[in-house]
């Protein structure tokens, strides 16, 4: 998508960090900032602290970060 954009194919929706340098590089503008949706934390369920298989504790912490 980012490199359909770069070659005026058309918009791209995708994570700015993605197109970072594109944006940086002026081969990329952002447009419609005003309708860019809010960003939500991560949210992470899982059925309960007790017997928590260490891989997922491991995975919790790196998303805590």
């Amino acid at each position: 998508m980012i490199r359909a954009a770069v070659l005026d194919v058309g918009c791209a929706y995708v994570y700015e960090a993605l197109a970072q340098q594109d944006i940086e590089q002026k081969r990329l503008q952002p447009i419609l900032l005003n309708w860019i949706p809010r960003a939500e934390p991560f949210c992470l369920y899982y059925p309960s602290r007790r017997q928590m298989p260490v891989p997922l504790r491991v995975f919790i912490d790196f998303l805590k970060g």
